[in-house]
């Protein structure tokens, strides 16, 4: 049983492992806006553009999932997950029209990319250990990674402001999800996010 530090700790959104590495999709750099544009933790504008995201897999694969991960790390949701995350957690989110390509065809109604429109200070620098890339302050891998507990406050999603890959969950909107049985996504602590874990 959880005790109460351990359930204000945010949780990391994951890739789940049973996953296929094959359908992780590919963000088109070519044909879309700046990748980085969607990881500030802030609203984008729509005059930004449509990101393209490139699938190897068929339709008929992709619609198995309701989440579809992508080497860009900006989550592709359905309208089930899309549904969801604007009841709980509205005020956090904004979905945005994407392309979703795959074999056989182009599928524009089937996922929005979930833009996160928050950004938090949430490691525990006295509990953690990491290494930064040479010449900045930019956290580059983790050894040991902590959370502070109520970090995130009343915000339900939100990018770790210092490490921007990461996608912080309350363990509120953590339960929905898990309650929804969204498949395409996993809820990892921190200590899952260390290096070799």
């Amino acid at each position: 049983m959880q005790n109460n530090s351990e359930q204000d700790t945010p949780l990391v959104w994951t890739i789940p492992e049973e996953f296929p590495e094959a359908l992780i999709g590919n963000y088109d750099r070519k044909r879309s806006p700046d990748r980085f544009e969607y990881r500030k933790g802030q609203p984008v504008e729509a005059s930004l553009g449509t990101p393209v995201f490139v699938f190897s897999g068929c339709l008929e694969d992709l619609l198995e999932w309701d989440v579809l991960p992508n080497d860009a790390q900006l989550p592709l949701v359905n309208g089930k997950v899309a549904e969801l995350l604007t009841r709980e957690a509205g005020a956090d989110v904004q979905l945005l029209a994407a392309i979703v390509e795959h074999q056989g065809g182009a599928a524009n109604d089937h996922w929005k990319l979930l833009n996160i429109t928050r950004a938090v200070q949430a490691i525990d620098h006295a509990a953690s250990k990491y290494s930064l890339i040479d010449g900045t302050r930019q956290i580059l891998r983790f050894d040991k990674l902590r959370y502070r507990s109520g970090a995130l406050g009343d915000v339900k999603i939100a990018r770790d402001a210092e490490y921007k890959s990461h996608i912080l969950v309350s363990h509120s909107l953590a339960d929905a999800l898990i309650a929804s049985k969204a498949r395409g996504l996993a809820l990892s602590g921190p200590e899952d996010m260390e290096a070799g874990a």
